[in-house]
C-alpha cells in the first residue's frame, strides 16, 4: 500500500496522543474520560463520523451494511444467551431499533467494583439514550487462577487470603474451561462470608452464589456460570443490559467478513500495526516486546494475523499465521493445525470451523476494533483497554482510512467499609528524619536542659561558628560529633519511641495497603455498593 488504506480510502496522518489514565485514589471517586455527562455528544459525534464512512468496504460489504448485519446477529445472540438464565423479553422480539448501540466488555471473572461500575454506566446510558446496551463476555481469554483475594483482619494487622471458587485447571480459555470441583464451587459463598465477616456482615456473594449454584446447562463452563450469575444479579438490581459471549460473536457472518478483510490484507495490516506499536512504545518509553501487545511476525511465506487459533478438543491458544495461495486462504498455528478456506466461500466455511473442531478468535485489539467499528456507536473501556486502544485508534486510521470512533474510559475506586489508619512510605521518611535529627541535633529535643546539656550545646555552637582553614576542619567535625554523642543519653527515650514506630511501620503500611485496596471483588461488598455505583453512573 502507498497512501491508500486497505478499504480504498486515503490514509489519515496520525500520531498517538499520550493520555494519562490513573485510577482515583479516594473512596467513591470515579475516572470518566470523557465525562459521562458528555456521552450523548460523543455518541452523536460517532454516529455522524460513521455516516461519513458508510461507503467504506469491508469484507465485500459497505461498512453500513456490515454494521446492520453485525448488530442484528449480535442482538439476536445476546437475547438468546440472556434468556438462558433470565427473561429478556423486555428487549422486544427483534423489532427494537439497533440504530444506536452502546457496548462494553470484560472477561467473565469476579472483578473489582471499578470494573463493575462500567456495567452500571452501560445500563444508565442505554436507558438514557433509549437504545440497546450490550456487554461482551470476553471468554476467549485464559482463565487463570480460579480464586479471589480477601483481607484477613486481626486486631492490629491484615493479610491477604485466597478464596478459591474452583480447583486449579488447565491453562485454557474460559469458553473451554469447565468446573473442576463442584464441592469447592458450591462452598465458595460460605467460605467468603466467613472470611469477610469481620468487615462485612452480608456480602453480595450471598445473592450472587444462589444464581451460580442454580445455573444448569448440559455442558457447564466456569466463565459462563460466573458471567450468567453476575448478570442475573444485575437484572435483579435493576440494570437493563444484554450479554453475549465473544465466542459466539466470533462465529457470525459479520465477524467472518471482517476477518476475511484482515486476512486478505494481512501484509498491509501487519505493517501498520507494527509501526503503530513502535510509536506507542516510543511515546510511553516501553522496552518490553510483549507490552502492550507483541508485534506481528513473518515466518517464511506465513504472516501473523491478530487472532488466536486452537483445536476445540485440545484448547491451547496458538498464534494464527496465514497466507493466500491459488484462491485459498490458509490458516495455521505452525504446529498441528492446518486449515484451507476458499476465498469464494470464506464466510460459509469460516462460520463452520467450530463445528469442525477449530476455534478462531480475535485478540484484544481485534475484538475492540470490530466492536467499535461494526457493533456499536459508543464503547466503554476500563483503564487497561483504554491504554491499548490508543494503539487501536492509529491502526483504524491507517488500515481502514476511518476516523476512529471516540470511546469512553470509566472506572471507580470503591473500598471495603472498614476503618484503617492510612500509613504510607512518607511516614517512614518522616520517622527516619526524626531519628536523624536526634543524632545530629539532639539539643533541640531536650525540653529541660541541665547545666551539662547547656554546656555541651554551647560548646557545639561555638565549634559550628568557627571558620577553620581547610586542613583543620576535621578537628571541628570530631568536636561537634563528640558533643552530639555526649547528648545522646538525654534523648534516648525519644529515640526508643521513634525506633519502635519505625519497626512497626512496614507492617502498618502493609495493613493500610490491604484495607485501602480497590482491587477486592465486588462480591465481598455489602448491598450498599449497588446504590453507590448507580449514583456514580448517573
Amino acid at each position: 500500500m502507498s497512501d491508500e488504506g486497505a478499504s480504498g480510502r486515503r490514509n489519515i496522518p496520525t500520531k498517538i496522543q499520550y493520555r494519562r489514565l490513573r485510577a482515583p485514589r479516594e473512596n467513591g471517586e470515579t475516572l470518566q474520560s470523557p465525562p459521562l455527562k458528555d456521552a450523548a455528544k460523543f455518541l452523536e459525534q460517532n454516529v455522524q463520523s460513521f455516516a461519513e464512512s458508510r461507503n467504506v468496504v469491508i469484507g465485500e460489504m459497505r461498512l453500513s451494511q456490515l454494521s446492520r448485519l453485525g448488530r442484528s446477529e449480535v442482538f439476536d445472540l445476546a437475547r438468546k444467551h440472556t434468556k438462558i438464565y433470565r427473561d429478556s423479553s423486555q428487549f422486544g422480539n427483534g423489532e427494537i431499533s439497533l440504530e444506536r448501540v452502546v457496548m462494553s466488555g470484560h472477561q467473565p471473572v469476579l472483578f473489582h467494583p471499578g470494573v463493575w461500575y462500567k456495567n452500571f454506566a452501560l445500563s444508565a446510558l442505554g436507558t438514557s439514550f433509549g437504545c440497546v446496551a450490550i456487554n461482551l463476555i470476553v471468554d476467549n481469554d485464559i482463565c487463570g487462577v480460579a480464586a479471589i483475594s480477601a483481607p484477613s483482619v486481626s486486631d492490629d494487622s491484615a493479610s491477604i487470603k485466597m478464596l478459591h471458587f474452583d480447583a486449579p485447571g488447565d491453562n485454557i480459555p474460559f469458553e473451554a474451561r469447565g468446573i473442576e470441583d463442584r464441592a469447592i464451587f458450591d462452598s465458595f459463598d460460605l467460605r467468603v462470608k466467613k472470611a469477610i465477616a469481620p468487615v462485612v456482615d452480608l456480602p453480595l456473594v450471598d445473592q450472587l452464589w444462589k444464581f451460580a449454584k442454580n445455573f444448569h446447562q448440559p455442558d457447564i463452563r466456569l466463565g459462563e456460570t460466573l458471567a450468567a450469575s453476575r448478570h442475573a444479579l444485575e437484572i435483579d438490581l435493576g440494570l437493563e443490559t444484554l450479554e453475549v459471549p465473544l465466542s459466539q460473536v466470533a462465529q457470525t457472518e459479520a465477524f467472518a467478513r471482517f476477518t476475511q478483510h484482515l486476512l486478505e490484507h494481512v501484509e498491509a495490516f501487519r505493517s501498520i500495526y507494527n509501526r503503530a506499536l513502535l510509536e506507542y512504545r516510543t511515546l510511553h518509553k516501553i522496552r518490553s516486546r510483549s507490552h502492550p501487545v507483541p508485534p506481528l511476525e513473518v515466518s517464511g511465506e506465513w504472516s501473523e494475523a491478530p487472532f488466536w487459533i486452537w483445536n476445540t478438543d485440545q484448547p491451547v491458544r496458538g498464534r494464527l499465521f496465514t497466507r493466500i495461495s491459488n484462491g485459498t486462504i490458509k490458516l495455521t498455528n505452525r504446529q498441528d493445525i492446518h486449515v484451507n478456506i476458499e476465498k469464494a466461500r470464506f464466510v460459509e466455511q469460516f462460520c463452520d470451523l467450530t463445528a469442525r473442531g477449530i476455534a478462531v478468535r480475535p485478540r484484544a485489539i481485534t475484538t475492540t476494533m470490530f466492536s467499535r467499528l461494526v457493533l456499536s456507536d459508543l464503547f466503554l473501556h476500563g483503564i487497561g483497554g483504554a491504554k491499548y486502544d490508543q494503539l487501536t485508534d492509529v491502526i483504524i486510521e491507517g488500515f481502514f482510512g476511518i476516523v476512529p470512533p471516540v470511546f469512553m474510559t470509566l472506572t471507580a475506586t470503591m473500598k471495603l467499609p472498614t476503618d484503617y489508619e492510612n500509613i504510607t512510605h512518607a511516614d517512614i521518611v518522616r520517622v527516619d528524619q526524626q531519628l536523624r535529627e536526634l543524632t545530629f541535633h539532639p539539643e533541640a529535643f531536650i525540653s529541660q536542659p541541665n547545666s551539662v546539656v547547656r554546656e555541651l550545646a554551647a560548646r557545639k555552637l561555638e565549634w559550628i561558628g568557627q571558620n577553620l582553614p581547610k586542613g583543620e576542619r576535621l578537628k571541628r567535625h570530631r568536636a561537634i560529633e563528640d558533643c552530639n554523642k555526649r547528648l545522646q543519653p538525654y534523648v534516648e527515650s525519644q529515640r526508643q519511641n521513634y525506633q519502635l514506630q519505625r519497626d512497626e511501620l512496614p507492617k502498618k503500611i502493609r495493613t493500610s495497603q490491604i484495607l485501602g485496596s480497590r482491587e477486592f471483588s465486588f462480591c465481598l461488598f455489602p448491598i450498599e455498593l449497588v446504590d453507590q455505583l448507580k449514583m456514580l453512573a448517573r
